[in-house]
């Protein structure tokens, strides 16, 4: 195993505070103006009225689905669960 000099250290420290800045202080805030905007200008209150009175039927479709998809291993039953909600709640 080589040893990590210390040149190497620190420019990945200089490195990980660049890219956190950058995160925080340029690309985050770009980011949540350019949502809201799009937010605020296709805003349709009966659309999301809509959505939250769906919410009660879509929770009772995707606990059936996971019922039915419980008996498959991990990765293919969380695929196989995904594949179907996707297709019930196209319906």
């Amino acid at each position: 195993m080589s040893k990590i000099k210390l040149g190497d250290l620190i420019s990945i420290i200089i490195r990980a505070i660049v890219i956190i800045y950058l995160w925080f202080n340029l690309i985050s805030p770009l980011v949540t103006k350019f949502l809201m905007k799009l937010i605020n200008k296709n805003f349709n209150f009966a659309q999301v009225e809509e959505l939250t009175f769906l919410f009660p039927e879509f929770k009772e479709m995707i606990s059936f689905i996971w019922g039915m998809n419980s008996n498959y291993p991990t990765v293919k039953g969380f695929f196989r669960f995904i594949k179907d909600s996707l297709i019930l709640l196209m319906r």
